[in-house]
């Protein structure tokens, strides 16, 4: 929620001072993407049972990986049909709206990460 601002400061971004918009906002974005990642890997993987983890880390890069080029194909069709600066602005905007998933989710109010069921039951065994 925090890192994903500074990528309005892309569209922003000019032939003069202001070049440094896109070095601001693209670093910050960035160091944003890999603790949400850190996270979310670690979660993902402290939740699924341990023989599943394979397939729902395959699952996953297929999800995530595979729709990158559909994203790069929609943001060539926006920059076509509107202009670059305003598929910038398109996908700034977007980028605001992210966090509204987990916002929203009961992932929010969860201050213990729960346990696999056979980890849940090896300890109480």
């Amino acid at each position: 929620m925090l890192c994903s601002p500074p990528a309005l400061l892309l569209p922003l971004t000019h032939h003069d001072w202001r070049l440094s918009f896109a070095a601001i906002g693209m670093f910050i974005t960035s160091v944003g993407v890999v603790y949400y990642n850190v996270a979310q890997v670690s979660f993902r993987q402290a939740l699924c049972p341990r023989h599943l983890l394979g397939r729902m880390n395959a699952t996953m890069r297929f999800l995530v990986w595979g729709t990158m080029p559909l994203g790069g194909l929609l943001g060539g069709w926006l920059a076509t049909a509107f202009g670059l600066r305003n598929a910038l602005w398109i996908a700034a905007v977007g980028a605001q709206l992210a966090p509204l998933w987990v916002l929203f989710s009961p992932l929010r109010g969860l201050r213990e990460v729960p346990l696999p069921e056979e980890t849940a039951s090896a300890i109480a065994n």
